[in-house]
């Protein structure tokens, strides 16, 4: 759900059975979320949500997605199937580039942002 910062405007973006977090578009114009395990692209619009296809052979799922600050880029949550564990990965917005950032087995990854470090 969207709603104006004075409260009005209010619209529904999806049925909110399965999405789990989302995270704005830098442009302001979809939010990216998760949804079974899936990415979805949502419009802020009130358009159909599609979903964004990892190009590589994962089979699994995919959670807690988020924007890089140019918005060219996905940082998430993979847990790949078989795997006892998630990992953070990142792809090009697209489904493509897919690399893996974390390496823990038996630890769970989960909350994959950008920032800065020093």
């Amino acid at each position: 759900m969207v709603v104006n910062v004075d409260g009005r405007g209010e619209h529904t973006l999806s049925d909110g059975k399965v999405d789990a977090s989302g995270s704005w578009s830098p442009d302001g114009t979809n939010i990216l979320t998760d949804a079974g395990g899936s990415l979805l692209l949502v419009p802020v619009d009130g358009g159909q949500p599609s979903p964004i296809t990892i190009d590589e052979a994962t089979d699994g799922r995919a959670l807690r997605p988020n924007w890089s600050p140019d918005g060219d880029w996905i940082v998430f949550s993979l847990n790949v199937h078989g795997a006892s564990h998630s990992d953070i990965y990142i792809m090009r917005k697209e489904g493509t580039d897919l690399h893996q950032i974390t390496n823990t087995p038996g630890e769970d990854e989960e909350f994959g942002d950008w920032g800065v470090t020093p």
